[in-house]
């Protein structure tokens, strides 16, 4: 079986030349259609979930000093390649605790520090950078400035956004409650929709109603560069001294928002903390539910923390102080909504937790809600007091499983890594600030810990019943590869996988060891200095097992006795062409003429071949039987191409000859 291209032997074809001038057309799988089974190696995928988060990079500012803090808060968007940090105790322009954010990009697998982002109206304790926030693209940066003081009301606080055009970052907006006052501190907590156009902003010291430090968020809208405030969020059984807006979070649409009311009393139990789901239509914004931990009790501080999935229907919220096993081990509970219902999923907790550990200090989810980072800032880690730790869950169904626990390789005592977490959309990139690190001599001076795996491409393909010596595996290219795998296996199954493929540089491979006319499934995995990726989804691929042409029986070549009889028939295997109908001709060469079976069945020399069209299934066709050829040498070739009525550059054929003997 063959495959030739139209000017290999079809020209031959088209001009009716003699059998003399006919090139042998090149073989690509010999005489025989079926192929050896031949794998590279032996390997045996890796557990599925196992997902393990790599240290990628440490970041640290350029120009950092003692007690900048840097780690604070942090902020990755959709893909991770881009990552803000705040610094909010950073001296700038002489400036005592003015604050700054900083911004990193990352490119292959390193990390660039971008921009210092500064406010151009800042001032001392203004603490900008007490939280940040990034849009899925990375190009809008929302960072809090809670400690700024506004004419007459002290600490009211701001927030301030910051759009990127190329590697440039200019201020946009500064943001302010219409109705702010001293001591809200509204910018203690920010969170951007996926597409940056809607903010939300804590002010968890708000007075409402009467009610000191109840607290609240608020809402606003971006139209081209405009910022206008849209709705102030409030609860309708909130107290004095909740802090709602302890923590805030919207999901990607920016039509769902979150915020903690961390210390909340709820059934007798003071600061056992709540978290409020708003959900919006239009331009109004209503509250949803009320969510609380159903073993919940006394100080747990539910809510200092909260994170929600793209979509909205998966939610996650710290409980910081929660007792689990130890007084103020901390955990953190994962909710789940079903149209306007809410359900508690979860509660996870640390395998290895300890007294004091403060695990839901920090959380994150990725995108689809099936990976979830919780920071345990206080955590010791050996005998190292407080260097803090940070755990990965992911979700499986509706099961939640620890998956990892994240410590930094040079952390140090009091250095509370965990104190901000990140995910980036995609959930294959974690940023972890670490905000007491001492860097390079200077205390406090803070840092941030990038863990990365490689992310499996998308995208994948594999042709089926198309090529006859190869299944074309195709894919996506993927952030940060340096290489790929392909795996195949004969279920969909990637515990009974193979590794067929190692080092590929592009996004295509030929695999020309698949035994023709069998189902396989095909899988990629990528590779680079973090390690390998989990599994791609499946592709189903299957080498064609294309036309057959026998002479009595035989593939041949094939002599025979003058006067004995010549059976030629042709066959396609029906199950790899059904429902893909194909052209399909066929061609005889006799000595020094050529020619063709037309569609009524008779053997014609004409200047093309005939197409019999609609091909299914040829089964032992006969195309001839004749006892009465002259002696002499005789080639027959069946051909199948593409089913659109014209002769195709690349054409799938198999010839058998014959030579009778005098």
């Amino acid at each position: 079986m063959n495959r030739a291209s139209l000017t290999a032997w079809l020209c031959v074809v088209v001009s009716s030349m003699a059998i003399s001038a006919l090139a042998e057309p090149p073989a690509t799988l010999g005489a025989s259609p079926q192929h050896l089974f031949s794998a590279l190696d032996s390997d045996q995928p890796a557990n599925y979930n196992l997902n393990a988060l790599i240290q990628q990079a440490k970041l640290s500012a350029t120009d950092g000093a003692a007690g900048d803090y840097l780690g604070v808060s942090v902020a990755l968007d959709a893909d991770g390649d881009t990552a803000i940090v705040g610094a909010y105790r950073a001296n700038v322009a002489g400036d005592s605790d003015r604050g700054a954010a900083y911004v990193f990009t990352r490119s292959g697998t390193t990390w660039t520090e971008q921009e210092k982002l500064i406010v151009a109206d800042g001032a001392s304790y203004d603490y900008l950078g007490i939280a940040v926030a990034l849009s899925s693209n990375g190009n809008t940066a929302l960072v809090g400035a809670h400690g700024v003081n506004m004419p007459g009301k002290n600490d009211q606080g701001a927030a301030y956004v910051f759009t990127r055009s190329g590697t440039t970052w200019t201020q946009q907006e500064k943001l302010t409650a219409a109705d702010g006052d001293a001591n809200d501190e509204f910018g203690s907590a920010v969170a951007l929709s996926g597409d940056g156009d809607t903010a939300l902003i804590g002010a968890s010291q708000a007075d409402v109603s009467g009610d000191n430090d109840q607290g609240a968020a608020y809402v606003f809208t971006r139209s081209g560069s405009t910022w206008t405030q849209q709705q102030k969020l409030t609860v309708v059984d909130g107290a004095a001294y909740d802090y709602l807006g302890t923590s805030v979070a919207l999901n990607s649409d920016g039509n769902t928002a979150i915020a903690g009311a961390s210390h909340a009393d709820v059934g007798g139990n003071y600061d056992r903390g709540a978290a409020y789901v708003f959900a919006r239509s239009g331009s109004t914004w209503t509250e949803q539910e009320k969510l609380i931990a159903s073993d919940g009790a006394s100080s747990d501080e539910l809510g200092n923390a909260v994170a929600l999935s793209g979509d909205g229907n998966t939610a996650i919220a710290g409980a910081h102080q929660a007792n689990a096993g130890g007084d103020d081990q901390g955990a953190a509970y994962v909710f789940t909504r079903s149209g306007t219902d809410w359900t508690q999923q979860q509660k996870l907790t640390a395998a290895d937790g300890a007294m004091n550990d403060y695990l839901g200090h920090s959380v994150s989810l990725s995108s689809d809600g099936n990976m979830a980072i919780a920071g345990a800032y206080q955590a010791d880690v050996g005998v190292i007091t407080n260097q803090g730790a940070a755990y990965a869950f992911t979700r499986s169904g509706a099961t939640w499983t620890q998956q990892q626990k994240l410590t930094a390789a040079d952390g140090a005592t009091y250095d509370e890594f965990g104190q901000s977490v990140a995910l980036s959309g995609d959930g294959y990139t974690t940023l972890v600030g670490v905000h007491q690190a001492n860097t390079d001599g200077d205390s406090d001076r803070g840092t941030a810990y990038v863990f990365a795996e490689p992310p499996p491409p998308a995208g994948i393909a594999a042709s089926y019943d198309y090529y006859v010596d190869r299944v074309r595996v195709t894919w996506d290219a993927a952030h940060s590869a340096a290489g790929y795998e392909v795996w195949r296996g004969a279920s969909d199954d990637t515990n009974q996988a193979t590794r067929i493929a190692t080092g590929i540089s592009g996004t295509e491979y030929d695999d020309t060891t698949a035994t023709v006319g069998t189902n396989y499934y095909f899988w990629v995995r990528t590779t680079n200095s973090n390690g390998t990726s989990v599994f791609s989804s499946s592709a189903l691929g299957r080498v064609l097992l294309g036309p057959d042409v026998r002479l009595n029986g035989e593939a041949g070549p094939l002599t025979i006795s003058s006067g004995s009889a010549l059976a030629v028939t042709v066959s396609l295997n029906p199950s790899t062409s059904a429902g893909t109908p194909q052209d399909w001709w066929v061609a005889a060469l006799a000595s020094s003429d050529l020619y063709f079976l037309n569609s009524s069945m008779a053997w014609t020399t004409t200047s093309a071949p005939a197409y019999q069209g609609g091909l299914l299934a040829v089964q032992s066709f006969e195309v001839l039987n004749i006892s009465t050829l002259p002696a002499g040498t005789y080639t027959f070739y069946f051909g199948i191409d593409t089913l659109n009525g014209v002769i195709d550059p690349d054409i799938t054929y198999d010839s058998a000859t014959v030579t009778v003997a005098p």
